[in-house]
């Protein structure tokens, strides 16, 4: 019935309107799952179809989906704006800024203004100052400092378990990557 689509979470809601961006329109007849009767027909169905049908009510976290494309509106559901947000909502307000750890699973082609916006995203004392996002062209060296960025050497990739093979998932042009801006940001996992 319509009952089994009913919204459980704003984790659900979250994935939902990610999975949305994909324009996904062709629908699939999905695995039996566990217990189901097997005496039903199998309708095909979107994949969002099928995952409104799990209760995300438990779901402890949110989702912070990244989508391609520039993002201005207040609320909005995807990207350093949504993570703004979720740092404003589930922050304690005595926490105080520390570093600011990224690791990417690709590196797009990104400024300094739009590095020192989505720090600010991270930074209680910028997000809990400011509901607005910051102007552009406002810099701030002590916010900028906070930042590191964990990013794969060639070394790193060969040597992983899976070789140069684990590398295909890293996309990363050597112009994106290799800005002379991001240099101070840089940085390594150690152990």
């Amino acid at each position: 019935g319509e009952d089994l689509y009913l919204t459980s979470s704003s984790f659900e809601e979250d994935l939902i309107q990610y999975l949305d961006t994909y324009r996904q329109t062709k629908k699939y007849v999905w695995p039996l799952e566990h217990g189901a009767d097997t005496t039903r027909e199998r309708i095909p169905l979107l994949l969002t179809q099928v995952l409104r049908r799990y209760d995300y009510s438990s779901a402890y976290g949110v989702l912070v989906p990244s989508v391609p494309g520039y993002h201005r509106l207040n609320n909005c559901p995807f990207g350093h704006l949504k993570l703004r947000d979720a740092v404003r909502r589930h922050t304690p307000a005595n926490r105080s800024g520390g570093t600011i750890v990224c690791q990417y699973s690709s590196i797009g082609s990104f400024s300094l203004k739009w590095l020192h916006e989505f720090a600010s995203s991270m930074d209680v004392q910028a997000v809990r100052s400011s509901l607005q996002p910051l102007a552009r062209g406002t810099t701030s060296s002590a916010l900028l400092d906070k930042v590191k960025i964990v990013w794969p050497t060639v070394e790193e990739v060969r040597t992983a378990a899976a070789g140069y093979a684990a590398g295909g998932p890293i996309p990363g042009r050597m112009k994106n990557v290799d800005k002379p801006f991001l240099a101070r940001f840089y940085h390594r996992w150690s152990a």
